[in-house]
Parts: C-alpha cells; structure tokens; sequence
C-alpha cells in the first residue's frame, strides 16, 4: 500500500529481486493478487486483524512472514511529563502486550467501513434480502386484493338475499335480525310487532292462479312500505302471505294502518275480494322479535273468516287470556273424551205437513260440561278443535253417544228415529272411516254384526 512505506525495507532485505508496485488500499492489493496483476502482497495485521478471513473468501493463501515491526509515539514538544510517562510504560509493560493493544486499536480503527462499503461485500446477502421482502409485499398486495374481492361477493350476495325478490321488503332473516339490533341500540324504547297477512290466500291463490297471488303479494309488500314510513321502522316478509313490521310504539289505535291499504288492494284488484287482517303486540321492550312475531301471528288468527267484522285485533290482557283458556281446552280434551264428559242433546224434528206434525228424526246437539270450567258452548271448542285437528276425537264420541240413544229408542218403541250428526272435513280423509261407521251400525243392528 501507498503508506505502509515501512515495507520497503523488509522487500529489499528479504525478496531484492522482486518489482515492488504500490496500491492504493488493502483491498486494491487483495484485488491485484486475485486478478494475476501481482505474484504476492505484502501486509500487516496491523492493519486489518482479519486478513486471514477476507484471504479464504477471496481464495488466497496468507502466509506469515515472522518479521516484526515496533511501534514509535510522536508527542508535543517539550512535554517532559509524558515523555517520562511513556518511558515508564516501555519499561513496566512488556512488549507483546503493547503491541497487542495497539494492534487492536489500530484494526478496529480501520474496520470502521461505510454502508456503500458494506453492500459492496455483501451483495448477494442485500440483494436476497430485497427480493425476499419484495416477494412478500407482492403476496400481501394479492391476498389484499383477494379478500376485497371476495368481501365485494359477499357483500352483493348478502344484499341479494337481504331483501325478499317478490316484495321488496326484508327477507325473515334479516328482519329478525335488524329488528335484534334496534332493541340493543335502544335498550328502554318500547316497539311494536304489526302482522299483515291475507285471509285465506291459499284458497286465492287456487282459485286466481300463482300469478295473482304473486302480485297481490307484491302489491301488498309495497302498500307496507308506504304506510309505515317512520325512521326505524322495519318491515319484512317472514313466509307465505305473512308480513310483520317492527316500530317505535306509537299510542294509535292502528286503523288507518290496516285502512289505508284495504282501500288500495281493493282498487287493484276490484274482481277479487281481498281480506286483510293484523294483528299489534304493542309497547314491548325486552322479548325477542320472533317471540314477538310469534304472539302477534297467534293474534291475527283470532280474526280468520270475521269479513264482516274489523279485521284488527291488539293483543292485551283479553287476548292473553283467551290463548290460555284454549290451550287449558286442547290439553283437557283427552280425558273428556275418557271421562265421558261430552253430552249430547236431541232436538227433535217434526213434518209439519201431517196434523198434526209427526216426529221424524232428530239433531244431535253437543255440550261439554268440564269438572272446573262447568258447561261449555260449542262454538268455544268445535272452531278451535276443527283448526288443530282434533275433531275428529270428538265427533267419534258423538256418534257412538247418537247410535246407542237410537238403539235404546229402537229397543223401548220400536222404532228406527235418524239422528243428524256432523261430519268434518277430517272424518272425510279419516282412512278407518268405513270401520267406524260399521261399528255404529252393529250398535243399532247386532244382528247384523259381521263374523
């Protein structure tokens, strides 16, 4: 190297016949020898303690010439105090331990490298590095992309099923959903649940086609949204022709909610007579929308085939107490039939044409006289039976009663007396109802009694 001028010496007592060239740097010289340019380099650990490694990784061989250098101090003129320091020191600290410290310093002073240095020697390490870093960005940037894509498809999946296609109000879903969500937002404010349906849409929906339906349908979900119009009103199809729309409670009687679309229908579909009916749980504030939905549905029924009557019913304590009377009725209906508390009354019915009027047969007229509730009316349970479909319980136990009443007639008078009995739609479809009325015949007529 330029500066190491000290070398000289050892080149002209040791290899005379050499060509001494002069570099600018340790690495230039490391360089030279690599690239053929020089036959050797002369250097000292002096100047960099790691020359051993940086040979093997440029593929040179070091080879150590045993030939020591001493180290001399320049100090300020006429500093007497340090020059005794220093001679002191020569004397007191052995050789190789000076020239390990300044060795040390000295090659720590020159490992201080720039970072242009640094990329320089470790340029494939960066340069993986980069690309490494590089490559994940790219995979962050694509996985980015891909979830929005598929957050974009989720969200237009869920808007197309949000709303229902037909009516353009909430699908059941959703509105149950919404509906959960207004309530936890306003923990304290009461809501109403409002139930819309068509009476007997099945049989219009027969008799008029699919399509008619569709449209009335259609037309109804539209009138809704226009009626209850209040910010926070929720309005939705749950299934079939049954809508339900939750609101704020508001202290109205309802009317001009069921009015106002009755008169709309009515001039849509002016050949058609088409009934609504609804149903208010009203002033609610800690019950689940679908138990909501659930009481004001049983509400609406209450109200099925009244054409004549305001199809409006308001759930209250009346209501309440009417579900609970009725379910007592369901429940008890077992034993009544085995306890035989069902009665049955004969009006008797005459032909007025012969004088005087001569008995011709009777009507089988039925009462149920319960333990605790005492003497029930049939328009209390018959309607009530006919929709759960236990009439026919009670019409078996009528026609055993009216066949041993005849049998008893035919027994004291001697005579055959018809007796009218009802006949339900359930009994019609019954598939033992040929068995039963055998029965009743050998009740009247044992001989008869098949064998």
């Amino acid at each position: 190297m330029k500066t190491a001028t000290s070398y000289q010496k050892i080149l002209e007592e040791r290899f005379p016949q050499w060509e001494t060239i002069r570099l600018a740097d340790l690495d230039a010289c490391l360089h030279a020898v690599e690239d053929g340019k020089a036959d050797a380099a002369i250097l000292s650990n002096f100047h960099d303690n790691n020359i051993f490694r940086r040979c093997d990784k440029m593929g040179l061989t070091p080879i150590a010439t045993g030939k020591s250098m001493d180290y001399h101090f320049a100090s300020v003129k006429g500093d007497k105090d340090l020059l005794s320091l220093l001679n002191k020191t020569v004397g007191m600290v052995p050789s190789a331990k000076v020239n390990a410290v300044l060795t040390k310093y000295i090659s720590e002073k020159e490992e201080e490298v720039t970072f242009a240095d640094f990329i320089r020697q470790h340029l494939a390490t960066v340069l993986g590095i980069v690309a490494g870093v590089l490559a994940l960005i790219l995979l962050l940037v694509v996985r980015i992309f891909m979830n929005r894509e598929k957050a974009s498809k989720s969200e237009r999946l869920i808007a197309s099923d949000e709303t229902d296609k037909l009516t353009g109000v909430y699908s059941k879903n959703f509105l149950f959903e919404y509906a959960k969500r207004a309530q936890y937002k306003h923990t304290h404010k009461p809501m109403d649940a409002v139930m819309i349906d068509i009476d007997r849409f099945h049989s219009i929906n027969v008799l008029n086609g699919t399509d008619f339906g569709d449209k009335a349908l259609s037309t109804l979900g539209g009138l809704i949204k226009e009626v209850f119009n209040e910010p926070g009103t929720i309005a939705g199809r749950v299934e079939n022709d049954h809508f339900c729309v939750f609101r704020w409670h508001k202290n109205d009687d309802f009317k001009d909610n069921l009015n106002a679309p009755q008169s709309r229908m009515d001039e849509q579909f002016p050949n058609v007579k088409i009934h609504l009916r609804m149903s208010v749980l009203p002033n609610k504030t800690k019950m689940e929308p679908e138990k909501m939905y659930d009481r004001a549905r049983v509400t609406c029924n209450l109200s099925r085939g009244q054409y004549n009557k305001q199809q409006l019913v308001v759930y209250d304590d009346s209501v309440r107490e009417k579900r609970h009377y009725e379910q007592r009725l369901i429940n008890d209906l077992k034993n009544a039939v085995k306890n035989e508390e069902f009665e049955v009354y004969y009006q008797p019915q005459y032909d007025i044409q012969c004088d005087p009027p001569v008995l011709k047969s009777a009507e089988a007229l039925l009462r149920w006289r319960h333990p605790e509730l005492g003497m029930i009316m049939p328009g209390d349970f018959i309607p009530l039976f006919e929709k759960h479909g236990l009439i026919g319980e009670v019409d078996k136990c009528v026609w055993k009663k009216a066949a041993k009443q005849v049998a008893k007639w035919k027994s004291i008078f001697g005579k055959v007396l018809p007796v009218s009995v009802n006949l339900s739609r359930v009994d019609i479809f019954d598939p033992n109802l040929e068995k039963t009325l055998d029965g009743l015949i050998q009740i009247i007529y044992p001989q008869y009694a098949r064998r």
